[in-house]
């Protein structure tokens, strides 16, 4: 049992699951409205004060995150100390945590003096959906000011995805309501988007940005190269809802999008980001920054990895760690064996998987097989005899009789004896 109160006794009331470590070593729980961290099976602590809601937990669980009166909030669990990670931002809305705990990314109306510009020389707007990242210590970077939508779904809230679906997306187990990827130190942030982050327009439908710390830059991933009006949008994966919608995976399924270093990243767009893209349909794409793979372009590359003449959506459905294998659903027939349904397909950098080579032959197995004889021909004339061979008949002349010996048929003079022939006159085989 891990759900035990800090004094080491199990509780009366009903303890709910919320989260844990990536490595297991702390879970977090809930008591009615008491927020609690159980480490190692060795120590439970109270984190913040009842009706905390929980944010998120580092990978080894040092550090537990939470929202604490419109603040978000992290405690250590080695020095017992709490962190503000938002401070005078007002009401804030967590986007993501990084696993390690050192980065957190959330949102706030409030223009938070000192955070701006962004790399693309934006501020922040007041009253407008801004977001930040924080280190926990003086003021957070300004990345970018979204939309409403961005962060608060759609009109249902049930199951579309937004920024500000989280915490929700936590408590319910449903991570692929949220639409961002972090790597594990939280310094790339891949995030949908419909705002006008970098000069381009998406309008209605979202396109994927990416965020980098380090390199100071924010760069649209899936805007057309052409900078034309859009037509389509991009999503990091597709949910299959309630109402049948097409995708391979539902709210529960996530896929990673992003590899860890923040150098890989597979998306879904219904643009067409590649001249051999022609279908008009969602197809799967990987982008790969310069140096990696293939890619000896400033700012990255974009890939077509579906075929772009299908007669049917392609989707993104899960990638290996390395990014080298990606794993698609198309009803394309791509490979000989195939048939015209719905396939899991593994793209791979090198190339596929060996077709099966032909058997090699050996000594006689090398020789061709014998050719059968002719068949013989009908004959004519005579009967089958015993022997297999085929005999003649003929009539013996007057005064001599057939008889068979060493296997032939020869005539030979008759002879009577007692008045009886030697073979009865009319037999015939």
């Amino acid at each position: 049992v891990v759900s035990l109160l800090p004094d080491g006794t199990a509780p009366s009331e009903e303890a709910i699951y919320l989260g844990a470590s990536g490595e297991g070593e702390a879970i977090a729980f809930k008591i009615d409205a008491a927020l609690y961290l159980r480490v190692a099976n060795e120590k439970t602590y109270a984190i913040g004060t009842p009706g905390a809601t929980f944010a998120g937990v580092s990978d080894r669980g040092e550090r537990v995150f939470y929202l604490e009166d419109g603040d978000l909030k992290a405690f250590d669990t080695a020095t017992e100390e709490v962190t503000t990670f938002a401070d005078s931002a007002g009401p804030v809305i967590p986007v993501n945590i990084a696993p390690r705990g050192g980065r957190a990314y959330f949102v706030s109306k409030t223009a938070i003096p000192g955070s701006g510009p962004n790399p693309n020389g934006d501020s922040p707007v007041s009253g407008a959906q801004n977001l930040y990242l924080s280190e926990g210590e003086g003021a957070p970077d300004f990345i970018a000011t979204l939309t409403e939508r961005d962060v608060e779904g759609d009109e249902s809230g049930e199951d579309g995805d937004g920024l500000g679906f989280w915490t929700s997306s936590l408590q319910e187990k449903r991570p692929s309501k949220d639409p961002s990827r972090l790597t594990p130190d939280g310094s790339v942030l891949v995030f949908q988007s419909r705002a006008n982050l970098d000069g381009y327009q998406p309008g209605a439908e979202p396109q994927v940005y990416r965020y980098d710390q380090l390199a100071e830059s924010l760069v649209c991933i899936s805007c057309p190269p052409t900078r034309t009006p859009a037509t389509g949008g991009a999503v990091l994966q597709s949910v299959r809802y309630a109402d049948g919608q097409e995708g391979p995976l539902g709210l529960y399924g996530f896929v990673p999008a992003l590899r860890a270093d923040g150098k890989r990243l597979f998306f879904e767009s219904t643009e067409a980001l590649r001249s051999s893209d022609i279908d008009g349909l969602r197809d799967v794409y990987e982008w790969e920054a310069e140096g990696v793979g293939s890619c000896r372009r400033e700012g990255g590359c974009v890939y077509l990895i579906s075929s772009g003449r299908s007669g049917h959506p392609d989707f993104l459905y899960s990638h290996s760690t390395s990014g080298d294998d990606v794993f698609l659903q198309t009803s394309d027939v791509l490979l000989s064996g195939d048939q015209e349904t719905a396939s899991i397909y593994d793209a791979r950098v090198g190339g596929g998987f060996a077709s099966p080579e032909p058997a090699i032959c050996a000594e006689e197995s090398c020789k061709p097989g014998l050719t059968p004889p002719p068949a013989l021909p009908a004959a004519q004339s005579g009967v089958q005899g015993s022997s297999g061979n085929v005999e003649n008949v003929k009539r013996c002349p007057r005064g001599k009789r057939k008889v068979k010996r060493r296997g032939r048929v020869v005539c030979v003079k008759k002879h009577r004896k007692h008045g009886n022939t030697g073979a009865k006159k009319g037999a015939r085989r």
